[in-house]
């Protein structure tokens, strides 16, 4: 063989190397992908997105009625506000005088 054959080649089996390990990121990022991609983890970038929240909020209110939407909305205040008071009395009690 010549030069030319020789370098040609080599160059061939460099090219089909890279080739190979293309390959082989390709099919590494695509794991990653899917791994990525559950229904678990769609649903908890759903979840995270406010305008997701938001129609989903308005979504269950609709198919609730507006009556016992708000009642819903209004024990839950009444809850948060009651938790947050005994939280608030339970730390006052909780500090040494």
């Amino acid at each position: 063989m010549n030069r030319t054959d020789e370098d040609l080649a080599l160059r061939k089996e460099v090219l089909l190397a890279r080739s190979s390990l293309c390959r082989i990121k390709i099919r590494y990022h695509a794991a990653a992908l899917r791994r990525g991609l559950s229904w678990r983890g769609a649903g908890s970038a759903l979840a995270d997105a406010p305008a997701a929240r938001s129609a989903m909020f308005l979504l269950v209110a609709e198919g609730l009625g507006r009556e016992r939407t708000a009642r819903w909305l209004a024990f839950a205040a009444r809850a948060l506000a009651v938790a947050r008071v005994a939280s608030v009395a339970i730390g006052l009690l909780r500090k040494p005088p």
